[in-house]
C-alpha cells in the first residue's frame, strides 16, 4: 500500500535522515508533530546544504535550467507539475517497497529520501533563480538563499497539506523549463522537427 501523502513530507527534515542512517524505522508522524518553525528550520538548512553541492557542481545546468524555466514560467510549471507528480509517484513506491525490505529497510529508506530531497534541492534552487532572474539578480547564490526560504516558509503555513502543496508548485516551476527542453528535443529528434515550444 502506498503511503499517506502526507507521509512524502517526511524527508523534510533531518530527524528522518538521522533516524534512517542510525538504523531506526523512520516515523512521519513524529516528524509531522514537530512544530512548523523546526520544520521550516529543517528544511531551509537542507535545501541550503543540498543546493548548494548541486550549484557547485552543475552551475553551467542550474543557469540553463533558470533560463529555460524563466523563457517560458508557465508552460514550465506544467511540464513541472507532471514531471513532479511522476517522480512522486516513483517515490511513493520505492517508499512502500523498501519499508518492507528488512533488514534493508533502513538504508533503502535513507536512499529513497535522499534522492527525493535532491530533486526538491535543485527545483527551489532554480525557482529561486527565477524569481530573482525576473527582478533583474544574476547571483545563482542569492536564488539558491532564496530557494531555501520559500522551503521553510510552506512549513510556516497553518497546515502541513498547503506546505506540501507550496513545496510542489515551486519544485514543478524549478524542474519544468529543463523538462519542456527535454520533451521537445526528444521530439524534434523523432520527427525531424525543430522542438520548439
Amino acid at each position: 500500500m502506498l503511503p499517506h501523502p502526507e507521509a512524502l513530507a517526511a524527508p523534510a527534515t533531518p530527524t528522518s535522515l538521522t533516524a534512517a542512517v542510525a538504523g531506526q524505522p523512520i516515523d512521519p508522524k513524529t516528524i509531522l508533530a514537530t512544530t512548523g518553525p523546526v520544520r521550516a528550520a529543517g528544511s531551509f538548512l537542507l535545501m541550503v546544504v543540498l543546493g548548494a553541492a548541486v550549484l557547485r557542481l552543475f552551475e553551467a545546468d542550474v543557469d540553463a535550467a533558470i533560463d529555460a524555466s524563466l523563457d517560458r514560467p508557465v508552460t514550465s510549471t506544467i511540464y513541472g507539475l507532471i514531471a513532479h507528480g511522476s517522480v512522486g509517484v516513483a517515490t511513493a513506491y520505492a517508499y512502500s517497497f523498501v519499508a518492507s525490505a528488512g533488514t534493508l529497510a533502513a538504508a533503502g529508506l535513507a536512499v529513497v529520501a535522499l534522492a527525493w530531497l535532491i530533486v526538491a534541492a535543485v527545483g527551489f534552487l532554480v525557482t529561486g533563480g527565477v524569481i530573482t532572474g525576473a527582478v533583474g539578480s544574476t547571483q545563482p547564490w542569492t536564488g539558491l538563499v532564496f530557494g531555501a526560504a520559500i522551503a521553510a516558509a510552506a512549513w510556516l503555513l497553518p497546515s502541513v497539506a498547503a506546505g506540501v502543496a507550496v513545496w510542489f508548485v515551486a519544485v514543478s516551476l524549478g524542474i519544468g523549463g529543463r523538462t519542456r527542453e527535454w520533451v521537445h528535443a526528444s521530439r524534434s529528434t523523432s520527427y525531424g522537427g525543430d522542438g520548439r515550444q
